[in-house]
């Protein structure tokens, strides 16, 4: 063995690899909470153009101010 190999601490190890397997789990949830926004968007934009493409005229909530 070399002397670098009997002075590594197997705990650190250990613990690099939870750290690492923590970022991944964080990339992945925001990658879920991005990915889910942007699918409500397009659902609501599509909704939006065949309201639209329909000639309808109420297809934008508009709210009345309140006095």
């Amino acid at each position: 063995m070399s002397k670098h190999d009997q002075n590594e601490d197997p705990h650190d190890d250990d613990r690099s690899r939870n750290a690492a397997n923590i970022g991944v789990a964080v990339v992945v949830v925001i990658l879920l909470v991005v990915g889910y926004w942007l699918i409500n968007a397009l659902i609501r934009q599509s909704k939006l153009e065949d309201c639209m493409l329909a000639h309808r005229r109420d297809c934008i909530a508009v709210e009345a101010p309140r006095t």
